[in-house]
């Protein structure tokens, strides 16, 4: 088989002249350069992108193979990739020729050293059956041990699994957690303090068994960047003290794209839209709610009302349009990192609240689609589960409901219930007539289970984050929605 060098990604900008091959920097005896792990993303039907970090002072070529059986016995696919400084080490390939719906092994080669097998998985095309993805958010380090993560590593046949922002955050030490130390100490606002505290995530045991066995798709939020961020600053980013905002926020855009096992676009790329396909089943459109096209909070009532007032770009707004009126598929799953319904008791500029004419113009959107609408949710650092309200929404029979917001609790970050998640819940409950079911205080993932009758939401919470031992898991809450009823029904 023929060995052929290539780029970082192919849709990437190609490296002027012959590649400077290198060697890695001495590592301790018995260390391997892929202590890291490895990953897979961005599947589609054909291609997969393959990730893993080499720690190296000088560019170096990294050996790729795919394979069809975990023995590493039928060799599909071997090509080299480019691990260099400029990327903090980090490589990627996008591995196309591979067949549908296939499940492949692979693994990284730089000298004597081998790299952990990771399993992937394509996407399916024509008559598709049935689709299982974890859904997770909020993974803060310091705060404590991501056994999310472990326990989805454990399930089978998962299609992908969704993140839905927030998986490092830029916190000094001790401000926002103190169960583990943060690298760096100080809170994070060049491209190595962002390459050092992704590294730091990616140390992790249970994130590495995770990527390592199922294809990965991750989106951004806020703390990617800086607390409630958008293009143009920060609530938290102070130029004065802390440079330019433009600076801070590209370093962390280029740190996203390094880290991550996803396809980017040559160029300084500045949004993680984009969508996947599940055959005829399912079409999952990825949003984009923080650096394309979202406004600065609003002034005052009249601003919040504006009818040009976005939280996504024009161009998203239209291709979600495209998405939701199109009939070749039975669910439309929006990835979406913030409260999309109306949820007035929180009262939160930052979520779709804020934004109401264009969530409105969505909503007509979704009443009107063919497919069954279904939102999934992160940022809250709680379980939700909601019907999508239309004209006419009467709560107690749930007519008038158009499809279903489903939210994801966090992995580890902690809850925002002000020490009384329960009487928290009930609030909330009390106020949101469209609210079906919330926890307010656990940690896990949300299970989407989706075949051709039905969308099936199972919220798995862990036994504690504060311990190494508190990985046990218990599945806390069943809802269900069918295409003809597009409401949240509890499952006993």
């Amino acid at each position: 088989m023929t060995l052929r060098r290539r780029t970082v990604l192919k849709s990437g900008v190609a490296l002027s002249g012959a590649w400077l091959i290198g060697c890695p920097e001495p590592l301790p005896l018995g260390e391997s350069p892929f202590h890291l792990g490895v990953a897979s993303g961005d599947p589609t039907t054909g291609s997969v992108v393959l990730w893993t970090h080499v720690h190296t002072s000088a560019p170096v070529e990294v050996e790729v193979e795919v394979y069809r059986d975990a023995a590493l016995g039928e060799l599909v696919v071997r090509e080299l990739a480019l691990a260099e400084p400029a990327r903090a080490g980090c490589v990627k390939l996008d591995v196309e020729g591979l067949e549908p719906g296939t499940t492949y092994f692979y693994r990284f080669l730089l000298g004597a050293h081998t790299s952990p097998v990771g399993r992937t998985r394509t996407l399916p095309e024509g008559r598709v059956e049935s689709a299982r993805l974890a859904v997770v958010s909020c993974s803060n380090y310091a705060n404590g041990f991501f056994h999310a993560y472990a326990r989805i590593a454990e399930l089978e046949d998962l299609t992908a699994v969704l993140h839905l922002g927030d998986s490092i955050y830029e916190y000094a030490d001790g401000e926002y957690g103190d169960r583990r130390t943060l690298e760096p100490l100080h809170e994070v606002l060049t491209r190595a303090d962002y390459d050092m505290r992704y590294a730091l995530v990616r140390s992790d045991a249970d994130f590495q068994a995770m990527l390592a066995r199922h294809p990965f798709v991750p989106t951004w939020d806020d703390h990617e960047f800086a607390n409630n961020a958008d293009w143009l600053g920060a609530e938290e980013h102070d130029p004065r003290t802390e440079g330019p905002w433009d600076v801070r926020r590209d370093a962390a855009i280029e740190a996203f794209f390094a880290w991550n096992p996803i396809r980017e676009l040559a160029g300084m790329q500045r949004t993680c839209a984009r969508h996947f396909v599940l055959g005829d089943l399912a079409r999952f459109v990825l949003l984009d709610s923080r650096m394309d096209g979202r406004e600065p909070p609003p002034l005052d009532a009249e601003e919040r009302a504006r009818a040009s007032r976005t939280m996504i770009s024009n161009a998203q707004e239209d291709a979600l349009r495209d998405a939701l009126q199109a009939s070749d598929v039975v669910h439309t799953v929006i990835a979406n990192q913030v409260v999309f319904v109306p949820f007035p008791i929180v009262a939160n500029d930052d979520a779709w609240d804020g934004f109401p004419a264009q969530r409105d113009r969505i909503l007509a959107l979704m009443e009107a689609a063919p497919s069954l609408p279904i939102v999934l949710t992160g940022d809250t650092h709680s379980a939700l589960v909601f019907d999508l309200p239309g004209v006419g929404y009467d709560a107690t029979s749930q007519r008038g409901s158009i499809g279903v917001e489903w939210g994801t609790t966090t992995v580890s970050s902690p809850d925002i219930a002000f020490g009384d998640p329960i009487g928290h819940a009930q609030r909330l409950l009390a106020a949101t007539p469209h609210l079906r079911w919330t926890d307010q205080a656990s940690k896990g993932f949300l299970l989407l289970a989706l075949d051709r009758s039905r969308a099936r939401g199972e919220w798995h919470f862990v036994e504690d984050i504060a311990r190494l031992d508190g990985g046990r898991a218990r599945l806390a809450a069943t809802y269900e929605c069918s295409p003809s009823d597009r409401a949240s029904r509890s499952v006993s």
